[in-house]
């Protein structure tokens, strides 16, 4: 798998920290709105909630002037505040809002990156769930050896989710995300994903598996183990 680029985004950490700071716990992800995006339009840039920003940074700055041929957007939960504002409302016999349920879906931000761009590329959006996020790597590189030419894109994104959903102590305090653009390329920097069954092992969280990619990336170390529920995601760099 050739991998022509890579961008990340944590909310709190300046663009220039190593995640490796957030690692080993010299520097905190702080909640905020997200990154500014002011290539997009007020009246656009509204919809999005922080994580939908982040994860739109990322895409652009991922891809410059690329056109992908494929898009893959991939999150643990989405829009979980979004969700959250819908399950209260339910609660207290509040009526629903369409705009926040229409945003509140799991393909919101993909479909909204592809609308606001004028993007015609074929795009997929994943709740990778037990497998983390090798699950969309393997669907990209899919979509591109398909294909046959040119780039895809693969967009990972996760949130701090609300306190009644309780979904680990490892969740991350605010946003993170980060994107990669894949490249039949040979010149490319090239990595081998193997997938090996690894049932009862100690699983990473998805937002886990996003810090330690990135990381992996960063240090330029050749090996990489990404546990899951029920796979280990091995990475080699070639």
């Amino acid at each position: 798998m050739g991998l022509s680029g890579w961008q990340c985004w944590a909310s709190g950490l300046d663009a220039a920290t190593p995640w490796r700071a957030w690692i080993d716990g010299d520097a905190q992800l702080v909640p905020g709105d997200g990154p500014a995006l002011k290539d997009v339009k007020p009246i656009q840039r509204r919809r999005l909630s922080p994580i939908g920003r982040g994860a739109f940074f990322v895409a652009k700055q991922c891809l410059g002037d690329t056109k992908p041929v494929a898009t893959v957007f991939c999150s643990a939960h989405g829009e979980g505040e979004r969700t959250f504002e819908l399950l209260d409302a339910i609660a207290t016999n509040t009526p629903l809002s369409p705009n926040t349920f229409s945003l509140s879906v799991h393909n919101a931000i993909a479909g909204l990156f592809h609308i606001f761009n004028g993007e015609p590329a074929p795009s997929v959006a994943l709740a990778a769930g037990q497998d983390g996020i090798g699950v969309a790597f393997s669907e990209g590189w899919g979509m591109l050896a398909e294909h046959g030419s040119g780039e895809a894109l693969v967009v990972l994104y996760d949130d701090a989710m609300p306190a009644p959903f309780g979904v680990g102590e490892d969740a991350p305090a605010a946003g993170v995300a980060a994107a990669f653009r894949l490249s039949l390329d040979t010149a490319t920097p090239r990595y081998r994903l193997d997938r090996e069954s690894a049932a009862g092992s100690m699983p990473a969280s998805h937002w886990s598996q996003i810090r330690d990619l990135v990381d992996f990336l960063q240090t330029g170390r050749e090996r990489l183990v990404l546990r899951s529920d029920r796979v280990d995601w091995h990475w080699t760099a070639l």
